[in-house]
């Protein structure tokens, strides 16, 4: 089953995200590690499923249908909290990067509210840019890799060069335990020169950048949209990265759960829901949903959950 992993650093919703994609229950709280172990669950890529056209009760054999629409099981893995300088040990960062090593695709939540620090803890909102986040976590998997290559370049180099060995077949045998395959490496070789004895770290970075693109594409997830200093941050993460999708994490799992209960009818993804029996409604929970309603759903078109699971499997 494909694997994705949701990644970033504490506080930034990134259990919520989780717990909202895959109906758990991964633990939520305000501090740096709440994550310990990884967490992983079934969560769903949505498809048409022809069952409706063709007038047709659908049965399928994995996963489900409702209404017209197949969900399709992946596995989603919610990874323990990073920290820059994860590669070299710090935080949980050797975890981190174990736990990370057999996914296809990587789900980056960033706070776009800017309501935490580069270490994940909590600050006052707007006092940090959500764009310094974006490529910690890239060079936090490229120092990852190129420490794995790094320490037995000279070795292969001599091995590849004196034996006539196919060079991207060794250097993706030394990569197999961090999920990267052979024709990452391949693909990646086509941008690089073939002295390679005399590659530079630079050039190395630059290799290793190339294997990633394909091994660990990363999908930028501008998570808290339903804050006030969100809508100038999102902007400007999109001006500057093509992969940005703004979710609203905590509004998708207000939305499951009161589906779940019965309260009403909502399909993750829908830019709408419809209330089955407002008498069965609080106060509370009506202000709750219109809030979810006109900030999110009405102003971005969906939560950005589902949008995500989706990119990751099509679109990586």
């Amino acid at each position: 089953m494909l694997q994705i992993a949701v990644t970033g650093k504490p506080n930034v919703g990134k259990s919520s995200f989780f717990n909202s994609a895959t109906l758990s229950e991964a633990e939520v709280a305000n501090y740096p590690f709440t994550t310990i172990d990884a967490n992983a669950a079934i969560a769903y890529v949505t498809a048409e499923c022809p069952c409706k056209e063709l007038d047709l009760t659908c049965n399928p054999r994995t996963g489900k249908c409702e209404d017209g629409i197949r969900y399709i099981p992946v596995e989603l893995i919610d990874v323990a909290g990073l920290v820059p300088g994860a590669y070299e040990g710090k935080g949980l960062g050797n975890k981190f990067l174990d736990d990370l090593s057999q996914a296809r695709a990587l789900i980056h939540i960033i706070d776009a509210s800017g309501a935490t620090d580069a270490e994940g803890n909590p600050c006052e909102a707007g006092t940090h840019d959500p764009l310094d986040d974006v490529n910690f976590l890239k060079h936090e998997v490229t120092m990852w890799v190129y420490s794995i290559l790094e320490r037995n370049w000279p070795r292969l180099i001599r091995k590849v060069m004196s034996e006539h060995l196919n060079f991207a077949k060794v250097i993706s045998e030394q990569l197999t335990g961090a999920g990267v395959l052979l024709d990452d490496v391949i693909e990646a070789e086509r941008i690089m020169n073939d002295e390679y004895d005399k590659w530079e770290k630079e050039d190395m970075l630059r290799f290793i950048d190339k294997i990633l693109e394909s091994a660990k594409p990363i999908i930028i997830v501008a998570n808290k949209i339903d804050t006030p200093q969100a809508e100038e941050n999102i902007k400007r993460l999109k001006e500057k990265y093509d992969q940005v999708i703004p979710t609203s994490a905590e509004s998708e799992l207000a939305l499951v759960n009161a589906a779940k209960a019965g309260l009403i009818k909502y399909h993750s993804g829908e830019d709408h829901f419809e209330i089955l029996d407002e008498s069965k409604l609080s106060d509370k929970q009506k202000m709750a949903l219109n809030f979810i309603d006109e900030h999110v759903l009405k102003k971005y078109g969906s939560t950005g959950i589902q949008e995500t699971i989706n990119k990751a499997v099509y679109e990586t």
